[in-house]
């Protein structure tokens, strides 16, 4: 288990698919004090080579919330695209300095 970092706090979770450099794939969790998992998601990056100068990169995320919670899902969706916006914009950041 790790901890993601985000703009939002710190999220337990682990990494589930790991093959570089093609793809990662996060899976985090937040629990209630019963231990019983409120909210769980997980985004995940492909890259793709488009040539010798270039690398598409494709986001996609899941996310699912339980009970009560599911409610709050507008909410969770706002601040997952916000979330998203943020490492995309790293990402771009980091392949333009390589």
């Amino acid at each position: 288990m790790s901890l993601a970092t985000t703009k939002y706090g710190r999220t337990p979770g682990e990494i589930v698919e790991y093959d570089p450099p093609r793809s990662v794939v996060y899976h985090w969790w937040d629990k209630g004090r019963n231990g019983k998992v409120k909210t769980e998601g997980g985004p995940g990056h492909s890259l793709e080579a488009v040539d010798d100068h270039a690398t598409r990169v494709r986001h996609h995320a899941r996310m699912h919330a339980y009970g009560l919670y599911r409610f709050g899902m507008p909410l969770w969706r706002r601040v997952a695209v916000r979330e998203r916006t943020t490492t995309i914009d790293a990402l771009k950041a980091s392949f333009e300095r390589a």
